[in-house]
């Protein structure tokens, strides 16, 4: 078995509390502070143990803030445990190290990694003794600040830094701390304060970041890796755009690929959080929307048909075909979203919506393009792009979607992650379901695989976007924001019975506390900074209105009690460590 952390461990945590008969009396709150409660609940229960030093960067233990990170793994030498630093989001990049270097060889370690104060704590053991430490990277200063306890045998484990790292130790009896990072001012500034205060100030602005989007659901593996996700996406730096497999018209892939402004720059996601604020939309989208739809307006050709047609592009990693549905569904994701924000919207872009091609179908559904069919598996199914991220309505979107989904020969882990996206907005809550168990099941596909510490691989490379993704998906099945505004529980499996969020963001409309209860949504609340609109029974109620039929609290007028479903419903009863 591999070393380090596992990702059953991972996945069905550490042993704790379990209730009696399996269920706790429902939680209730008062104020935000009993939300934050559960979300600390929930958060620990998340965390990471290893019983055996990791070995590379699948297994390692990842520290961050967003800007610099850190993994905690077995240096090259038998003797030494690594802390290797890094800045971008190439998990597997050989940056400058610190190296630890121990009297004796580790066989063994008792971490954790404890993602509400994102610390990791614990010892190491050793052929000569062992040696206790924490460690942290600071969410303001970027440094890294590490805390040794050694004890018999190890007395003279000793630092060894390589170039490019800045760093001091001070001795406090048999304590010792260390301050490091990759640029001296990060160094100097942790300097200036006391150790206590910079653990505090570190743990503040996790526990704030923790205390949003908390989910409680009966799927407990799922329910945990929501929240190494989310904590992952908080520690890694943004990737940078990669190509898109954008290609000239009427070449083909004969031009090689180029970064598409569309997907590249995310703006399908941008819209989805902005939608409301068209100002800052036409300030920031609708030049790229407008370039987009500029440059593919020049290549269009009007048919026999009456049509506009799109000459050779290449629809990634398939084929090149002309009236590319991939092409296309850019093209008209573009224009109607001009449509939107230019109102009324100009000749230019009615027209162009009218005349455009429609995609090209056959009995399987969408096609590639003119005369081309999906005939053999397709790990991105860069045709049904309509469908996700655009969202948009075609009638074929089941048979299309059925179609992808029946030949998986060339699937690599993150199709799944994409087919339980899809499926979520289909409605189809246990094939979503099906699918993102799957991708957690950590099955090596085509050498891609979730790694044991909740990062995903391709090769040797690393692409945290791919479990990001796969946290949306399990979102979308949650917590929707679509045309006509956000939903709550849009695609629950028949399994999941009780269901509870409290302040999930919902794309352009603000955050949704909600409860479902024995199958049933009892109420929704969505706020954002102007109003706040609640639902009961289905029904939409303006804020200040009747609100949902919660009990007022005795003694706190005005205050009201809503329920979530027991953290620990479903959690296994032993330990399941590895040993």
């Amino acid at each position: 078995m591999m070393a380090g952390v596992t990702r059953r461990t991972f996945l069905h945590g550490v042993a704790g509390a379990a209730a009696a008969g399996g269920v706790r009396p429902l939680w209730t709150e008062t104020d935000r502070q009993a939300v934050a409660g559960f979300a600390e609940t929930v958060t620990r229960d998340a965390r990471l143990v290893w019983r055996r030093p990791p070995m590379d960067w699948t297994t390692a233990a990842c520290l961050g803030n967003g800007v610099s990170t850190v993994r905690v793994q077995r240096a090259a030498r038998e003797d030494a445990l690594a802390f290797r630093f890094g800045d971008t989001a190439a998990w597997e990049s050989a940056g400058p190290s610190l190296e630890l270097v121990l009297a004796g060889t580790p066989t063994a370690v008792d971490w954790e990694l404890d993602l509400w104060d994102a610390e990791l704590t614990g010892t190491v053991t050793t052929t000569r003794g062992s040696v206790g430490l924490s460690a942290l990277v600071h969410r303001d200063l970027g440094a890294l600040l590490v805390s040794l306890s050694p004890g018999a045998g190890e007395e003279a484990a000793a630092w060894a830094p390589t170039a490019g790292v800045a760093w001091r130790e001070h001795r406090i009896g048999t304590r010792r701390l260390l301050v490091a990072a990759t640029r001296p001012s990060a160094v100097t500034g942790a300097l200036a304060g006391t150790p206590d205060s910079l653990v505090v100030t570190h743990r503040a602005w996790w526990h704030r970041f923790h205390s949003g989007a908390v989910l409680s659901i009966p799927d407990k593996t799922m329910q945990r890796f929501h929240r190494v996700q989310r904590y992952h996406a908080a520690v890694t730096p943004p990737s940078v755009p990669s190509p898109s497999g954008f290609t000239l018209p009427g070449t083909g892939s004969k031009s090689g690929p180029r970064t598409h402004p569309v997907l590249a720059g995310d703006l399908p996601g941008r819209w989805r959080n902005c939608r409301h604020d068209k100002e800052m939309l036409r300030d920031t989208v609708r030049p790229a929307l407008r370039d987009t739809v500029d440059f593919y307006a020049e290549y269009l050709v009007e048919g026999a048909d009456g049509r506009l047609h799109l000459p050779l592009t290449h629809s990634p990693e398939y084929a090149d075909v002309v009236d590319c549905t991939y092409d296309l569904s850019i093209l008209r994701w573009a224009i109607a979203r001009l449509g939107e924000l230019d109102r009324p919207a100009p000749p230019r872009w009615a027209d162009l919506a009218t005349r455009l091609v429609p995609y090209h179908t056959d009995a399987s559904g969408v096609m590639i393009g003119a005369g081309v069919r999906l005939a053999e598996s397709h790990r991105h199914a860069s045709h049904l792009l309509w469908l996700y991220p655009f969202r948009e309505k075609v009638g074929l979107a089941r048979r299309s979607f059925d179609h992808w989904t029946s030949m998986r020969s060339g699937w690599h882990g993150h199709s799944h992650v994409t087919a339980a996206t899809m499926a979520a907005s289909l409605g189809c809550p246990d094939e979503a379901l099906e699918h993102l168990r799957h991708f957690l099941g950590g099955t090596a596909l085509l050498d891609t695989e979730l790694t044991p510490n909740a990062l995903y691989r391709r090769g040797s490379v690393s692409d945290h976007t791919v479990p990001a993704a796969a946290g949306e998906a399990l979102l979308e099945m949650v917590v929707r924001a679509g045309e006509d505004g956000p939903a709550a529980f849009p695609a629950i499996p028949a399994s999941w019975r009780d269901v509870a969020v409290a302040g999930v963001p919902v794309p352009g409309a603000g955050t949704m506390d909600a409860l479902r209860r024995d199958g049933r949504t009892e109420w929704v609340r969505i706020t954002d900074d102007r109003s706040t609109v609640e639902t009961t029974g289905g029904a939409v109620v303006p804020g200040g209105g009747a609100g949902p039929p919660l009990a007022d609290v005795p003694g706190e007028p005005g205050a009201r009690r809503w329920g979530l479903p027991d953290p620990f419903v479903g959690r296994p009863t032993s330990t399941d460590r590895l040993s």
